[in-house]
């Protein structure tokens, strides 16, 4: 379990992802389980950047990491709470994916 256990304020994405309940334990348990999967996420994208640098660039857009917040000492859980919103389109269907369909043959 990481040091910063974060809070429904804290959180990323806390704004964002909300479930009807009156139940606070259940709302900050939700709340501490998507920050926990977005920082994952977050910190897979900026390991990966030498291994994948134009979807890995995307995907740190698509969180809106900073463009100085990109680098390895930045590969840690809480070390960068100004992510969260979407900096890109997002589009629908294949648009705005991360790695988009392939184009079949027929």
């Amino acid at each position: 379990m990481p040091s910063h256990t974060p809070t429904p304020s804290s959180s990323p994405t806390s704004s964002t992802f909300k479930i009807s309940t009156t139940d606070a334990a259940t709302q900050l348990h939700l709340d501490q389980t998507v920050y926990l999967c977005a920082e994952t996420i977050r910190i897979s994208a900026i390991l990966l950047q030498p291994f994948m640098p134009s979807s890995m660039l995307r995907l740190l857009d698509m969180l809106s990491v900073e463009k100085g917040r990109r680098g390895i000492e930045f590969a840690d859980f809480g070390k960068d709470e100004a992510y969260g919103e979407a900096g890109v389109d997002l589009g629908r269907g294949h648009l705005g994916t991360l790695f988009p369909p392939l184009a079949t043959a027929v």
